[in-house]
């Protein structure tokens, strides 16, 4: 049983917080941001749309002192970085929000923190959420392409940064769709590669991200994406900004799902040469936090480049009073690796060959569900562990919950 501040309350009146496409999640996020009180700033992706001609949103909901342009205090909240894992923050998001709309106490002590932000940014790519992708309408892997300075692209394809084992086993990793028997050569494909170069380092390779192949996995692209251009503009003008001097604490939490064990969270700092392991464990508690290359609970783990968690790092880089910044991806474990990588890979041959394969296909279907398992089971977890962390980070920004 969970400690009592932490309990989540019943919530019969609504509907479920997890949605089972994009535009369902949209449309619950902005309805329970409006009871919420919260500021809603919409930013429309231009040149896509959905399955059912919808546009494209990147939604965030801002509570606490929203009118303040200079902030001392930021505590940000997102969603669906890799699209088709959306469906998990979303849901977190939701059900913090109706809790906001329903205690009259947390009301309260948000509308009392002077200049304190709370911003909640909701499917960071809406494409890939709503097409069941992993990666946006360029195949582009938002979590590698968030580089501030354009020069960063050039580096990663520089011999000191080049993924040359990813070059390797590319070929392996994009087969055609009506490929005969995929399984029987995936399955050999994979172990073959695991045979000659040993797990953790394929798996490095093929999930830290490349900057070469269009078509691959993991493409971190030449250029920043429209959507991380929206979103850097945004979250500048909001106060995560060098130019905000009276900025003491950005709190970043970006939820993820896929790695690790099924239902267990996982906090996981994006690279060991940013994260502030102190910070981490003050907020979230030691028994939580992964260290080093390997974890127990979620295995072999991979440092990147450009993923959004690093956001708050990079936009203060340059900032005179050197704000306290705790950024880290919270991870909740669906099924084995092997299998996720399966899954990507199938979509990914499918997506390459039509860009508007239904939603409702089996491959799309088998993405889905292994970043969001069937189970009720799992469902419940996700929502107790993401209120449990985002309580966590409200207290640390003394906010009583």
């Amino acid at each position: 049983r969970l400690h009592p501040r932490f309990e989540i309350p019943a919530m019969a009146s609504y509907p479920p917080p997890f949605s089972s496409s994009y535009r369902a999640a949209r449309t619950k996020f902005l309805d329970v941001a409006r009871e919420a009180h919260a500021k809603i700033i919409s930013l429309e992706l231009e040149g896509v749309r959905g399955p059912d001609g919808e546009v494209l949103t990147i939604d965030i909901a801002i509570l606490g002192d929203h009118g303040t342009k200079d902030p001392a205090n930021v505590f940000l909240h997102s969603s669906g970085v890799h699209g088709a894992e959306g469906f998990a923050g979303s849901a977190i998001q939701i059900d913090f929000l109706r809790r906001v709309s329903r205690d009259q106490a947390l009301v309260k002590s948000l509308a009392a923190a002077k200049g304190t932000k709370i911003v909640l940014v909701h499917a960071v790519n809406p494409y890939g959420m709503a097409w069941i992708r992993r990666f946006n309408e360029k195949n582009v892997d938002l979590n590698r392409n968030f580089l501030l300075d354009s020069r960063n692209f050039e580096e990663m394809l520089s011999d000191s940064k080049r993924n040359v084992l990813y070059s390797v086993i590319h070929p392996s990793l994009v087969p055609r769709k009506d490929t005969w028997c995929f399984d029987c050569r995936f399955f050999t494909n994979v172990l073959t590669k695991i045979f000659q170069y040993g797990y953790s380092r394929t798996k490095r390779a093929v999930a830290s991200g490349q900057y070469e192949y269009k078509t691959g996995l993991y493409y971190g692209g030449l250029e920043l994406q429209q959507g991380p251009k929206l979103l850097v503009d945004t979250l500048t003008s909001i106060g995560v900004s060098p130019t905000n001097t009276n900025l003491q604490l950005v709190l970043h939490v970006d939820v993820h799902t896929g790695l690790g064990i099924f239902g267990e969270d996982l906090f996981i700092p994006s690279t060991n040469k940013l994260m502030d392991t102190e910070g981490l464990i003050s907020v979230f508690g030691s028994d939580r936090v992964a260290l080093g290359t390997v974890d127990s609970k979620a295995g072999v783990l991979y440092e990147t480049e450009g993923s959004f968690d690093t956001i708050a790092l990079q936009l203060l880089r340059n900032s005179s009073t050197k704000p306290k910044i705790i950024t880290v991806c919270q991870e909740f474990g669906t099924y084995n690796p092997i299998s996720v990588l399966r899954a990507v890979i199938l979509e990914n041959s499918w997506w390459q060959e039509d860009k508007e394969t239904p939603i409702d296909k089996p491959v799309k279907v088998g993405l889905l569900r292994a970043f969001y398992p069937d189970s009720k089971d799992w469902e419940t977890r996700v929502l107790a562990r993401g209120a449990i962390a985002i309580n966590q980070c409200l207290s640390k920004i003394s906010v009583r919950v």
